[in-house]
């Protein structure tokens, strides 16, 4: 298993990696190969194990992952063709967002055209939706980095998952730590407002409190 420090955690950086002793052996060998070893990473152990800690004790990863579902089955109600989540229902605290912008462009037009959407939505209500937008990869998961392929196809995104547009484009979304405390039903409410208010700034409309 591979946990990263900074999903969730919220440590600076690093990872976990977790497995047998035999398996753990085997890994260190091939981080040294492969240069990771570092002359310490108390620093780092420090800082993880202390926001670990703190993420165990304020059950953070469970009212997160509650709030997760309530929120993902809120936005899935809207019956908005251009979002989807994967998994369809989310397993685990954090999941993958997919949006399209619904009309014929470039994939990068349609990129744009969400971006400009998000941040009209921030302008008018202080709401913050999307995280960093990537292409999808052939195999349906996020492609980091917006350039694919070598040759004349070079700089085209690759279509994803069947079902799919070429101009869908994928973030990984949380539950913002600010509304861990709120009643599951209430985030449901207050998240699926903030899409339907995103979508609607997307077909042309503005966004308010």
């Amino acid at each position: 298993m591979f946990l990263p420090a900074d999903k969730g955690i919220g440590a600076a950086v690093g990872a976990m990696l977790c497995g047998s002793s035999e398996f753990i052996d085997r890994a260190a060998v091939w981080r040294a190969r492969y240069g990771g070893r570092m002359v310490t990473t108390a620093p780092l152990s420090i800082d993880m194990a202390a926001m670990l800690h703190e993420a165990r004790e304020s059950d953070k990863f469970g009212k997160s992952f509650e709030r997760m579902k309530a929120a993902a089955a809120a936005v899935k109600a809207l019956g908005e063709p251009r979002l989807r989540f994967e998994p369809e229902v989310p397993q685990s605290a954090m999941t993958h967002v997919y949006l399209r912008a619904g009309e014929p462009h470039s994939a990068e037009e349609g990129r744009e055209a969400l971006r400009a959407a998000a941040e009209a939505l921030k302008e008018g209500t202080g709401i913050e939706l999307l995280g960093n937008l990537q292409p999808k990869f052939n195999d349906g998961g996020p492609q980091y980095g917006s350039k694919t392929g070598s040759g004349p196809e070079a700089g085209t995104v690759r279509v994803g998952k069947e079902g799919m547009e070429d101009d869908a484009w994928c973030f990984e979304w949380q539950i913002p730590a600010a509304l861990l405390e709120l009643p599951v039903e209430e985030v449901g409410e207050l998240v699926s407002g903030a899409w339907r208010q995103f979508f609607a700034v997307l077909d042309g409309g503005t966004a308010k409190l």
